[in-house]
């Protein structure tokens, strides 16, 4: 069985709509996930805006995340 091989910029990368893994995971709850890329994919940007203006913090709040939302507003997110 092969391994899948993930760099740090494939996890920062947005897709069609401007959206990226740390929108997904902020707004699905899923604060492990969160907290993994915030710690360790280099020079991501936790403000990242999407298409409809909105961060991974404003998707937090959005769907009521809100241990997500504490995390990121205690490293520096904001709303788009």
């Amino acid at each position: 069985m092969s391994k899948l091989k993930i760099t740090s910029e494939d996890l920062g990368k947005s897709d069609y709509d401007l959206r990226t893994p740390l929108h997904l995971a902020a707004c699905n709850g899923h604060l492990n996930i969160v907290k993994f890329l915030v710690e360790n994919v280099v020079g991501i940007n936790i403000n990242c805006i999407d298409r409809w203006g909105g961060t991974p913090y404003d998707d937090s709040l959005r769907e009521k995340q809100d241990e997500v939302s504490a995390y990121l507003k205690s490293v520096g997110g904001i709303s788009g």
